[in-house]
Protein backbone atom coordinates (compact mmCIF):
# COMPACT_ATOMS: atom_id res chain seq x y z
CA UNK A 1 0.00 0.00 0.00
CA UNK A 2 1.51 3.45 -0.80
CA UNK A 3 2.51 5.69 1.73
CA UNK A 4 -0.20 8.43 1.70
CA UNK A 5 1.60 12.05 1.77
CA UNK A 6 -0.40 14.78 4.07
CA UNK A 7 -0.96 17.85 1.89
CA UNK A 8 -1.46 21.44 2.90
CA UNK A 9 -4.27 22.89 2.29
CA UNK A 10 -4.65 26.00 -0.19
CA UNK A 11 -5.24 28.55 2.26
CA UNK A 12 -2.15 27.15 3.88
CA UNK A 13 0.00 27.25 1.47
CA UNK A 14 -1.18 31.07 0.47
CA UNK A 15 -0.23 32.18 4.15
CA UNK A 16 2.95 30.35 4.09
CA UNK A 17 3.91 32.38 0.66
CA UNK A 18 2.55 35.76 1.68
CA UNK A 19 4.29 38.86 1.17
CA UNK A 20 6.52 38.50 4.62
CA UNK A 21 8.09 35.18 2.34
CA UNK A 22 8.47 37.44 -0.76
CA UNK A 23 10.14 40.10 1.60
CA UNK A 24 13.32 37.41 2.70
CA UNK A 25 13.14 35.49 -1.11
CA UNK A 26 16.85 34.58 -1.03
CA UNK A 27 18.93 37.41 -2.59
CA UNK A 28 21.21 34.81 -4.24
CA UNK A 29 18.18 33.46 -6.22
CA UNK A 30 19.71 35.27 -9.46
CA UNK A 31 23.45 34.16 -8.79
CA UNK A 32 22.18 30.63 -8.77
CA UNK A 33 20.10 30.59 -11.40
CA UNK A 34 22.85 32.27 -13.65
CA UNK A 35 24.82 29.31 -13.30
CA UNK A 36 22.60 27.45 -15.73
CA UNK A 37 22.47 29.84 -18.55
CA UNK A 38 25.08 28.09 -20.59
CA UNK A 39 22.94 25.06 -20.68
CA UNK A 40 19.85 27.16 -22.22
CA UNK A 41 20.12 27.07 -25.84
CA UNK A 42 17.79 29.87 -26.41
CA UNK A 43 17.87 31.47 -30.35
CA UNK A 44 14.81 34.44 -29.01
CA UNK A 45 12.55 32.91 -31.16
CA UNK A 46 11.03 30.63 -28.11
CA UNK A 47 7.86 30.77 -25.56
CA UNK A 48 8.94 30.47 -22.62
CA UNK A 49 6.53 29.01 -19.64
CA UNK A 50 8.24 29.45 -16.57
CA UNK A 51 5.68 27.44 -13.58
CA UNK A 52 6.55 28.77 -9.91
CA UNK A 53 8.46 31.76 -11.29
CA UNK A 54 7.93 33.37 -8.40
CA UNK A 55 9.35 37.07 -8.91
CA UNK A 56 10.69 36.81 -12.38
CA UNK A 57 14.26 35.45 -11.77
CA UNK A 58 14.27 33.55 -14.47
CA UNK A 59 12.87 36.03 -16.94
CA UNK A 60 15.36 38.86 -15.48
CA UNK A 61 18.05 36.05 -17.16
CA UNK A 62 16.65 35.32 -20.26
CA UNK A 63 14.23 38.18 -21.36
CA UNK A 64 16.64 39.44 -23.96
CA UNK A 65 17.12 35.82 -25.90
CA UNK A 66 13.30 34.84 -25.76
CA UNK A 67 10.20 35.59 -28.43
CA UNK A 68 7.87 35.65 -25.11
CA UNK A 69 7.77 34.62 -21.53
CA UNK A 70 4.76 33.20 -19.05
CA UNK A 71 5.35 33.41 -15.38
CA UNK A 72 3.03 31.44 -13.68
CA UNK A 73 3.04 31.51 -9.70
CA UNK A 74 1.02 29.69 -6.75
CA UNK A 75 1.78 33.03 -5.20
CA UNK A 76 0.09 36.52 -5.85
CA UNK A 77 2.40 38.31 -4.04
CA UNK A 78 5.58 36.71 -6.00
CA UNK A 79 4.09 37.58 -9.26
CA UNK A 80 3.11 40.91 -8.07
CA UNK A 81 7.00 41.37 -6.92
CA UNK A 82 7.98 41.35 -10.42
CA UNK A 83 6.50 44.73 -11.07
CA UNK A 84 9.15 46.98 -9.11
CA UNK A 85 11.53 44.86 -10.19
CA UNK A 86 11.35 45.94 -14.09
CA UNK A 87 9.95 42.70 -15.40
CA UNK A 88 6.38 43.63 -16.31
CA UNK A 89 7.92 43.75 -20.45
CA UNK A 90 6.25 44.30 -23.54
CA UNK A 91 6.86 40.38 -24.02
CA UNK A 92 5.62 38.99 -20.26
CA UNK A 93 2.35 37.44 -18.79
CA UNK A 94 2.15 36.84 -15.25
CA UNK A 95 -0.33 34.72 -14.27
CA UNK A 96 -1.46 33.87 -10.33
CA UNK A 97 -2.26 30.34 -10.20
CA UNK A 98 -5.94 31.09 -8.84
CA UNK A 99 -6.27 32.75 -12.14
CA UNK A 100 -5.26 29.30 -14.28
CA UNK A 101 -9.45 28.76 -15.06
CA UNK A 102 -9.24 32.10 -17.49
CA UNK A 103 -5.19 31.15 -19.16
CA UNK A 104 -6.23 27.92 -19.79
CA UNK A 105 -9.55 28.63 -21.26
CA UNK A 106 -11.23 26.59 -18.54
CA UNK A 107 -14.76 27.05 -17.72
CA UNK A 108 -15.40 26.01 -14.46
CA UNK A 109 -18.64 24.29 -13.94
Amino acid sequence: MPHQVDRQTEEELHAIYDQSYVDEYDPHAVARMRRMLPFFDLSGDEVVADFACGNGVLLELISPRVREYVGVDFSEAFVRAAEPRGLLLDHTQWFPIDRRPQWLGYQAS
